[in-house]
């Protein structure tokens, strides 16, 4: 066992001990790990982890995904049980999940998540995100998600979704 895993098996039983969660943890590690080092934690029994679907540019390094490793990760989530949260951090990551929803890969619905702000990847602005969130049918649909929508309102984006018979507005 790495001291990666360790610590995060230690984590992991502290939290279990004191309270009853849905505990996720990373495949993502830290840049220069190695894929076996960022999967070991997916073995021990969480209810889910984060898999980056792509590499990116993260500041002055480079955080790698081949898609045989994220493959993999997908495949060793499979195996444990573990539910995957797909993590986009740029925009081709997006049309990577949404291929792998179209060969079968992942089934709908997909827990998604953007991660914006990151130097090297999708900026957390509203210009950065629109175009990928102004029509969201196909996307949503082929994810398993409710249909967003969207309208401006005094030249501020608005938008709203129902899911699970609630009403979201943003």
């Amino acid at each position: 066992t790495s001291l990666w895993c360790a610590a995060a098996e230690f984590a992991v039983d502290a939290v279990r001990a004191r309270c009853d969660v849905i505990v996720q943890v990373s495949t993502g590690g830290a840049v220069g790990m190695s894929a076996e080092e960022r999967l070991a934690p997916v073995t021990l029994a969480h209810e889910m982890a984060k898999l980056s679907m792509g590499s990116v540019n993260f500041g002055d390094d480079v955080f790698l995904n081949a898609p045989a490793d994220m493959q993999r990760f997908l495949d060793a989530m499979r195996a444990h049980g573990v539910v995957p949260e797909f993590e986009i951090f740029d925009a081709g990551h997006l049309a990577t999940l949404l291929r792998w929803v179209k060969k079968g890969l992942v089934a709908a619905p997909a827990h998604v998540d953007f991660v914006l702000g990151v130097p090297g990847a999708m900026p957390g602005t509203p210009e950065a995100l629109w175009p990928h969130i102004s029509d969201t049918s196909r996307m949503n649909r082929a994810l398993g998600l409710a249909e967003m929508h969207f309208e401006e309102r005094a030249g501020k984006r608005h938008g709203w979704s129902k899911a699970g018979g609630v009403r979201q507005e943003w």
